[in-house]
């Protein structure tokens, strides 16, 4: 059964190098022949993106990690590459506010009209996008670390759309802190464990 783990904190607060120092240390079964599968769900959308997506590759590189760049679809990916074949240890996914940003934004949405239904649908895509992760990987032998953004300890948003991200963002971080079997939250470089 996999076993789950989330690591959440602030924008660069040192929670991705943590996320990935733990995969290294989760198991003492990872070793040259144990592979982890890097799940990078950002989309590069300007130069800024592109450099961290290059400094990130390059900090995995030195592992001999696969990295798979995908946000949704996971069970197309899994079939297609037979990705749980290859005797993955460890998956860690990098990240689920990324995740929610990029399925939020898909298409065309008018935010401001407060559409409902429309903010509904896209919620529960994401949760259907998510399950799929989990339904594929329950009965694998390995560890799932999720990385996250904590966004409840800040400001409430001034917009309808940034209220609705936090909300949605805020309920998946709460979904899978409530599957996790650890968890913890990263201030300034340091991890605090929660669970």
């Amino acid at each position: 059964m996999a076993r789950i783990s989330l690591v959440t904190g602030g924008a660069n607060s040192g929670k991705s190098k943590f996320a990935e120092d733990l995969c290294l240390g989760l198991d003492t079964r990872i070793n040259d022949q144990d592979k982890v599968l890097y799940i990078a769900s950002a989309k590069v959308l300007d130069d800024e993106m592109a450099e961290k997506k290059a400094k990130h590759i390059e900090r995995r590189m030195s592992y001999g990690w696969d990295t798979l760049e995908a946000y949704k679809d996971f069970d197309q990916y899994f079939a297609d590459k037979s990705i749980l074949d290859t005797g993955y240890k460890s998956i860690l996914f990098d990240c689920l506010t990324m995740m929610v940003t990029n399925i939020i934004f898909e298409g065309h949405m008018d935010f401001d009209a407060s559409d409902k239904d429309l903010r509904q649908e896209k919620e529960d895509l994401v949760f259907r996008e998510l399950d799929k992760l989990l339904d594929l990987v329950a009965d694998q032998d390995l560890d799932l670390v999720f990385v996250t953004n904590e966004l409840g300890m800040g400001l409430v948003g001034d917009s309808s759309l940034s209220r609705y991200f936090q909300e949605v963002a805020g309920r998946v971080n709460k979904y899978i802190g409530d599957r996790s079997q650890t968890m913890y939250f990263v201030v300034s470089g340091q991890p605090i464990r929660v669970k």
